[in-house]
């Protein structure tokens, strides 16, 4: 298809400034316009759209106000001509933009019928961000062969629709997992890494939430820096949905559960590479810009300096907290990245002059990383407004929902089950219950799910999981027989695997 080959080379040739990157938060646009084209689209209002979108040079405004609404009209074709032209538009250093638009290429692609494109399209994708669902499912649905194995991976990894939706089916059941690679990744170079460091501290789109996290993730992957993307993904495991007006107004999917989950497949990948399993082994000292803690990985930035190494100092540049960031950028003031990094900051002066941060931290410096609660941008004296879409009763519900409960081996033996009061020892499968909107609030073994506190949970994660859990037979016969009075605590389930 020569218009996506002349898309692709477009792309893989770009080299798009912060300014066109951050067009769709700074610019001076008809946002409320914007945004009734994208909830009741019409042709006239899509074109208008199109004109902003290519005045600025925004591969974002181009999918949520073009692409996406020729797709709600049933114009195909017009949303695969939309996005092929965001795709010369999208800066190749922000991953999480580039694997979305290029799983929607796919999925444009693979609905018009030509597979053989859409299926070199979604494994692009994954170059960019690995194990994203969205673009996995556009590779499950371009490549029939590939359907069942990666149904079987999102099914392992907890995910709830639309990545699965009912039970597992046989070829499911019987596939092996489809795994996420880390090798072949679109590398980065300095100007590019550089260029996204001043872009995420203005993105209040997508910031300290999972996306974020495997948006970092990704950047630090392709960087070949496996320890700080694993601090990336270990630092927001907790955390589920949030809303952002200026993500309601792009269209953007929310965080939701499946966020969640992805960063958790992301992680399990990270963390079976080699590449992970050396950091891990150079110990407190040696690996120290690896802990969980800011303090630690400040003092490691100091510390590694001070020894010469500044091409690890540079890593930490890339660090998931801005903090991180500033006091690896005071130790190697001479570095090359260093100064691209000034360079680009230079050219964003008037840029940083419509950020104001909101949160600071106790020497007067800027909060930890940026956020929508530590910075909003500022226009003419006022902040800028992104509309929202008036909420729905369906919207409302699917963001208080309860996070649905899921099946882990657990990571330590630190947690207790809730049923039979006994420890649930490190490597074994564990229920894990959320009692509100956040992840992991009560765990039980698998085989004392039939309490009644767990047992509508238990039966969700047998419905939708298609491992062998322990005692999955009879605990899927008890729950289809009738209840009479209380279930037995059938103690401890077996090791996973």
């Amino acid at each position: 298809m020569a218009d996506l080959a002349a898309a692709l080379a477009s792309f893989d040739a770009n080299d798009v400034p912060l300014r066109a990157a951050l067009a769709h938060l700074v610019a001076d646009l008809p946002r409320e316009r914007l945004l009734a084209t994208r909830l009741v689209p019409t042709a006239l209002a899509v074109d208008e759209a199109r004109a902003l979108a290519r005045g600025v040079g925004s591969a974002i405004l181009m999918e949520a106000f073009v692409a996406a609404p020729l797709a709600t009209l049933g114009d195909t074709e017009g949303a695969l001509r939309a996005r092929l032209e965001a795709l010369a538009l999208c800066p190749r250093w922000e991953s999480l933009l580039a694997c979305t638009l290029l799983a929607r290429v796919s999925a444009s692609l693979a609905s018009l019928g030509d597979a053989s494109a859409a299926t070199l399209v979604a494994e692009r994708a994954l170059r960019f961000l690995p194990a994203d669902p969205e673009a996995l499912a556009a590779l499950a649905a371009a490549d029939p062969s590939r359907r069942a194995a990666i149904g079987a991976h999102f099914r392992d990894h907890g995910y709830v629709a639309p990545f699965v939706v009912g039970p597992a089916g046989d070829d499911e059941r019987r596939a092996e997992a489809w795994a996420p690679s880390l090798d072949d990744l679109e590398p980065m170079s300095d100007n590019e890494v550089a260029r996204y460091l001043v872009y995420d501290r203005f993105d209040v789109a997508n910031t300290e939430t999972p996306t974020e996290a495997r948006r970092h993730a990704a950047t630090a992957i392709r960087r070949r820096d496996f320890g700080s993307a694993h601090v990336a993904l270990i630092i927001t495991e907790r955390w589920a949905d949030e809303r952002s007006a200026a993500r309601s107004w792009l269209g953007m999917p929310g965080i939701g559960h499946n966020g969640f989950f992805a960063s958790r497949a992301l992680l399990a990948a990270l963390e079976a590479s080699p590449e992970w399993k050396r950091c891990a082994a150079l110990g407190k000292k040696r690996g120290a810009r690896f802990d969980g803690d800011r303090a630690t990985r400040q003092r490691a930035a100091v510390e590694l300096a001070s020894r010469g190494e500044s091409a690890e100092v540079e890593l930490l540049l890339t660090d998931w907290l801005l903090s991180v960031r500033t006091t690896a950028r005071e130790a190697i003031p001479t570095s090359a990245l260093v100064a691209k990094l000034a360079a680009e900051e230079a050219g964003a002066a008037d840029l940083f002059a419509m950020r104001t941060p909101m949160a600071r931290n106790p020497d007067g410096s800027e909060y930890g990383a940026s956020h929508p609660s530590h910075a909003k941008l500022v226009r003419d004296g006022a902040a800028i407004v992104y509309p929202t879409p008036p909420s729905t009763a369906e919207s409302e519900a699917a963001f208080y929902a309860r996070f649905p409960p899921y099946v882990e081996p657990a990571p330590s033996a630190r947690s207790k089950c809730k049923v039979c009061k006994e420890t649930i020892g490190a490597g074994e499968y564990r229920l894990v219950i959320s009692r509100g909107r956040e992840p992991g609030d009560d765990f039980g073994h698998v085989a004392c799910g039939l309490e009644k506190r767990f047992r509508q949970g238990l039966a969700d994660v047998l419905m939708r999981d298609r491992r062998a859990l322990p005692d999955r037979e009879r605990l899927e016969a008890d729950l289809a027989a009738p209840t009479k009075g209380k279930p037995s605590k059938k103690g401890k389930a077996p090791a996973a695997g």
